[in-house]
């Protein structure tokens, strides 16, 4: 789905845009020869990385101009919040469910929620065609990061819970 996406988004713009792909797991292999088969004029724009220390993701981070996370699996993965807390767009995987992220959070993270092949392809070209709303985007990203899942209101949180158990004195 991803690579379909972006093997369009590569042949609608003439390229341009380079894809960091972490090289682990069971399935590099498959994906490099998908690549390869479906879409050889992308084979350059894609960059295999090793996996890396959090210092390396940092400063890969610092480059990115849109950060994937976890489009497979409806949750939200340390790495979106790691995206958001960085300062940078993050698309997620839309089937997360929102009454599930508002039992934990007042109110859903903002970012570019996907679902299948055509959503990928427009947020990729929002991206490139719009970077200010990506900006924009990942700005509020990281005032809801501080403001909802920061430390101090996980904190605030926890103390507001404990004391309906326990109230203090």
């Amino acid at each position: 789905m991803l690579y379909r996406a972006f093997g369009r988004l590569w042949q609608q713009t003439g390229g341009g845009f380079r894809m960091l792909q972490l090289e682990s797991g069971q399935d590099t292999a498959a994906l490099k020869q998908h690549i390869h088969d479906e879409f050889p004029e992308m084979e350059e724009a894609v960059t295999w990385q090793t996996p890396f220390q959090k210092t390396e993701y940092y400063q890969i981070l610092q480059n990115a101009d849109l950060v994937f996370d976890n489009l497979l699996l409806p949750l939200m993965s340390g790495n979106g919040i790691e995206t958001l807390m960085s300062g940078h767009a993050a698309l997620v995987n839309k089937r997360i469910p929102e009454a599930l992220m508002l039992r934990f959070f007042p109110e859903m993270w903002p970012v570019l929620a996907v679902e299948d092949e055509d959503d990928i392809l427009a947020a990729s070209k929002t991206a490139l065609d719009n970077p200010a709303a990506c900006q924009s985007l990942a700005q509020k990203g990281q005032a809801w990061i501080l403001e909802h899942h920061g430390h101090e209101a996980i904190v605030q949180r926890n103390l507001q819970a404990y004391q309906h158990v326990h109230p203090l004195p």
